[in-house]
């Protein structure tokens, strides 16, 4: 059997254009967007040109023909004036995170700082009510009966 580039070339085209019509190509999850996109719609009209009166004229001058033939006449027009910009940034970066963290762990720690000065002077208190009571007790038992 002969080898047949043509034959082989169609055959790899139809399987990639099938599986590509049944997305089945993983190439677009894995293509990033292009950097830069024109996207161009164009609008087709034809109309008989020279017109009548511009025909006579071209003839009167005998400079044309078959004017319709040789001629053409393009007009290009802008529908929109617009130009868009997308741009891609990442919502949340480096910076943000480091300085969030940042944030929290400082609050926290501030938060337990404050929570171990309140625990001991909730000792001291406790310590300094105890004593109390005790000089309170021993106060009362050196003071002499009257009778």
């Amino acid at each position: 059997m002969a080898y047949d580039i043509y034959t082989v070339y169609g055959t790899c085209l139809k399987t990639v254009k099938y599986l590509f019509n049944n997305d089945r190509l993983s190439c677009l999850a894995d293509c990033r967007q292009p950097c830069k996109e024109e996207v161009i719609q164009k609008t087709i009209s034809s109309s008989q040109w020279p017109s009548k009166a511009y025909k006579d004229y071209l003839i009167s001058q005998k400079k044309y023909h078959n004017e319709s033939d040789n001629m053409l006449q393009l007009n290009v027009f802008f529908n929109e004036l617009n130009y868009e910009k997308i741009e891609e940034q990442f919502s949340y970066g480096t910076i943000n995170l480091l300085a969030d963290v940042g944030g929290q762990l400082g609050l926290w720690i501030g938060i337990s700082v404050i929570t171990v000065c309140e625990l001991l002077e909730l000792i001291v208190m406790f310590f300094a009510v105890c004593i109390k009571k005790i000089n309170a007790v021993s106060e009362v038992h050196e003071v002499p009966a009257y009778g």
